[in-house]
C-alpha cells in the first residue's frame, strides 16, 4: 500500500481516536498516534516512503488501540455489559395471549 494512502488511513484513525475521547481515556495511545502520524508525514515529505509507511502503520495501530480503549473506558466497548431490559409498567401483570 502506498505511503500516502497509509498516512490518510492513519489520519482518519487518529481523528476517530480523538472523537472517541482518546485524549481523556487513552492519552498514551492517542499521543503516540499523533506523533507517529506527524513523523510519517515528515518522512513522506523527504521522499522516505518506506519509513513513512511504517510510521503510518504504527500511528494507525496506536489510534485503533486508543479508540477501543476509550470506548471501553466510557462503557461503550465490547467488554461492557448490555443495557438492562426495561419492562413497561404493568406489562408484567398483563395476561399472556392464548395459543390458538
Amino acid at each position: 500500500m502506498a505511503a500516502t494512502s497509509l498516512i490518510a488511513d492513519a489520519a482518519a484513525a487518529t481523528a476517530r481516536a480523538h472523537a472517541e475521547g482518546g485524549d481523556t481515556y487513552a492519552l498514551y495511545e492517542t499521543t503516540s498516534a499523533d506523533l507517529y502520524l506527524q513523523k510519517a508525514r515528515e518522512q513522506s515529505g523527504h521522499a522516505r516512503y518506506a519509513d513513512a509507511a511504517a510510521l503510518a502503520r504504527a500511528s494507525r495501530d496506536f489510534a485503533n488501540q486508543a479508540a477501543q480503549k476509550a470506548a471501553a473506558q466510557r462503557g461503550l466497548g465490547p467488554l461492557s455489559p448490555p443495557p438492562p431490559l426495561v419492562v413497561p409498567p404493568g406489562a408484567a401483570d398483563a395476561p399472556s395471549p392464548r395459543p390458538r
